[in-house]
């Protein structure tokens, strides 16, 4: 079984939710499960620029 955290908190590894995150991981692995903790303000993630592009592009398979 595998566990995985998406953890979405500013703070990254500094903060309270990675705290909590780790303690679960933690149990996951003494029961034999692997993890991973992935710190999403490590990642590029880009915002929606709202050109609804993909949207229409979409649309015609409807």
């Amino acid at each position: 079984m595998k566990f995985i955290v998406f953890n979405g908190s500013p703070a990254g590894v500094n903060s309270n939710t990675n705290v909590i995150a780790e303690s679960f991981l933690n149990g996951a692995k003494r029961a034999n499960a692997s993890t991973e903790n992935v710190f999403l303000i490590d990642k590029n993630i880009m915002y929606c620029c709202g050109n609804f592009k993909l949207w229409f592009s979409r649309r015609q398979q409807f």
